[in-house]
Order: structure tokens, then sequence, then C-alpha cells
């Protein structure tokens, strides 16, 4: 019984530090967006739901946003050159990003 209380502990204090991990990660990235010129309102739009969905393509987001293509576009791009989504397709057309560092926090929180 002792062997199985000290996992269930290791398991939610590892959940508990991913989750503080996340929340600085996200508030971090947030002041970048902020700081960046021009479309940080909708880059910010696409980062939240980045949030919910770390991987996605345009199309997804011109839908969930409800922004224009070259809106997503230039957001996309924003956020790439931020370092906070990366194109992991290698496509030219229906591309999809991820939110890197944020499925990297998940990944390590699962002992994977």
């Amino acid at each position: 019984m002792e062997f199985f209380l000290i996992g269930v502990a290791e398991t939610a204090d590892k959940a508990h530090q991913s989750a503080l991990q996340i929340v600085s990660l996200f508030q971090r990235d947030q002041e970048k967006i902020r700081s960046f010129a021009g479309q940080s309102q909708s880059m910010l739009k696409i980062h939240a739901i980045l949030q919910r969905k770390p991987f996605v393509n345009a199309a997804q987001l011109q839908e969930l946003a409800d922004l224009s293509a070259p809106t997503v576009n230039v957001g996309l791009a924003g956020l790439e050159s931020l370092g906070i989504v990366r194109e992991v397709t290698g496509k030219q057309r229906r591309r999809v990003y991820a939110y890197a560092e944020f499925l990297r926090i998940l990944d390590e929180g699962t002992g994977v």
C-alpha cells in the first residue's frame, strides 16, 4: 500500500509541476506577442486556440478564431518568428503548426 501511495504522490507532484510550467509558458508567450509590432490582437486569438489545440492548420484557425486567411497566415508567421509555433509538415500547402514548447512540457509531464 505504501508503494502505491508514493506513486500517487509522485504523479501528483509531476502533474503540479507541469501545470505550473504551462501557466508560466502561456504568460511568457502572451508577453512576447503583446510586444510584437502589428498583428498582436490576431496573434493573441491564435495563441488562445493553440492553448486548447496545440496542433492546428490555417483553415482550422480561420474558423475557430473567425479571422481571414491572410490574417491567420500573417499571425502564424509572427508566432513562428517569435519561436512560439513551428510548422511541422514541411509542405507549402495544408501546413500544420505545433505549439512545440507546450507539447514538450506535456510530453515531459507524462514521463514518456
